[in-house]
């Protein structure tokens, strides 16, 4: 029997599904999956857990030959050593391993696996939604200057079917994606530390995913600039149609430069998330004054867009929302670090 099949068989015996198994080990469900699979194995740390909570040997889980141990129980059916443990007033271990949760290197890569899985998903999700109004500002743009045979009426109630179709989708990954983080959301408050060594493996990670990264960020950058370039255009050549294609191209353009960004930023925000270390640092992070006011201005900026826009109709122009958005919270950012530092 090798050691993903005592694991399984230990973990069976006592009742425990692999997601209570993952919480008293302080790891993914996915670790113990993978640990019963034999696709990976437990680093010694987790194996002392293990052999804690299981109230067996190291030898019984490691060695193939040890096929059985007598586990004795107290009358609750809990291992013996727990209880020695409270009868002779020393802290129990197990209850230490609840209350600091160490993360090893395998659930460190199981972590960061997990959100390089989401990071595409979630950036053409921020993509989408960019691109939703698109179908209702052309139509109601080109019908409106008689070049599609539709009035503003119908090109607008076609133009908001799409889009809320568009955003179907969107929708349900960014739900999805909600719901997937509360495995991890531990990480996100800061409640672990880093068994020795790893984070020596995630900086070294980081350090090979940086051009990466700067090669997105760098590519988004220039494709925004792009996008306006049609805009001026339109401000010198006075004709209606190439204005409102231009505003299309805009939003397509940028959208592809949001997904760029939103992808590369989750995934090295995945990094800093372990390491503690850029917005997920304790001190000048997502519990700082700029961490705060940023949780409250994005919903507010999104309601703003919205309400002006559907209330004048004038998708064309309300997109200026975001950029100018930006730049204030940059400039609120900016101001409210300063005042944290001094």
């Amino acid at each position: 029997m090798n050691l993903g099949d005592k694991i399984m068989t230990l973990r069976r015996k006592q009742g425990w599904s692999q997601e209570e198994l993952a919480g008293l080990c302080q790891v993914s469900r996915q670790s113990v999956s993978k640990w019963e699979s034999g696709q990976s194995a437990p680093d010694l740390e987790k194996i002392l857990v293990l052999s804690r909570i299981f109230g067996v040997s190291t030898d019984f889980l490691l060695k193939e030959e040890y096929e059985r141990e007598q586990m004795t129980q107290d009358e609750n059916g809990a291992p013996a050593d727990f209880k020695a443990a409270d009868d002779d007033g020393s802290a129990d271990r197990h209850e230490e391993v609840v209350a600091c949760r160490r993360i090893g290197r395998e659930e460190a890569a199981d972590f960061l696996e997990h959100e390089a899985s989401w990071a595409t998903r979630m950036g053409f999700g921020v993509m989408m939604c960019i691109l939703s109004p698109v179908l209702l500002i052309e139509l109601c743009g080109l019908g409106s200057c008689g070049v599609i045979p539709l009035d503003d009426n119908q090109g607008g109630l076609i133009g908001l079917i799409c889009l809320f179709l568009i955003l179907i989708w969107p929708v349900m990954t960014f739900i999805r994606y909600g719901i997937a983080e509360r495995e991890y959301a531990f990480i996100s408050e800061g409640r672990f530390a880093l068994a020795y060594g790893v984070d020596v493996q995630i900086r070294q990670q980081r350090k090979a995913y940086q051009p990466a990264f700067t090669r997105s960020i760098t590519f988004g950058v220039a494709l925004c600039l792009i996008s306006v370039i049609p805009i001026f255009i339109g401000a010198f050549w006075e004709q209606d149609v190439f204005e409102i294609l231009a505003v299309g191209f805009l939003l397509i353009v940028v959208s592809f430069a949001v997904y760029l960004f939103v992808s590369a930023a989750i995934t090295w925000g995945s990094y800093d998330r372990l390491l503690k270390e850029g917005d997920y640092d304790p001190k000048t992070g997502e519990n700082s004054l700029a961490g705060r006011i940023g949780a409250a201005f994005w919903p507010l900026a999104a309601a703003i867009y919205l309400a002006w826009s559907f209330l004048s109709g004038d998708w064309h122009i309300t997109w200026l929302v975001w950029p100018v958005a930006g730049c204030v919270y940059a400039a609120i950012s900016a101001a409210c670090r300063m005042a944290e530092k001094e």
